[in-house]
């Protein structure tokens, strides 16, 4: 018994001290709000239409990028395949 009690007491140290509770951010976030709404939903709406543009940019830049490899790689396959019916006939001839 007292065995147990001494493996029961090293696995709670070693599992150390239980996590803390998450504490409540609505205090935090009340006080960033204590400006204007009007001036902050502004703020967002300029901040977040520019975040979107640069992220069609990128998109499109993505797009481009992916049809252009897409054209490459229909190329070379179709080379790599040419050139393996050209060495299978070669090696049929002989």
């Amino acid at each position: 018994m007292k065995s147990y009690m001494l493996l029961m007491e090293r696995k709670k140290k070693l599992e150390g001290p239980p996590p803390p509770k998450p504490r409540s951010g609505l205090s935090a976030l009340d006080s960033t709000l204590e400006g204007t709404s009007d001036d902050l939903t502004v703020v967002d709406a300029t901040s977040l239409r520019r975040q979107i543009i640069k992220l069609n940019r990128r998109l499109q830049h993505l797009e481009e990028d992916n049809k252009e490899r897409g054209k490459r790689e229909m190329v070379m396959y179709s080379i790599t395949v040419a050139f393996w019916l050209i060495n299978s006939w070669m090696w049929f001839r002989r």
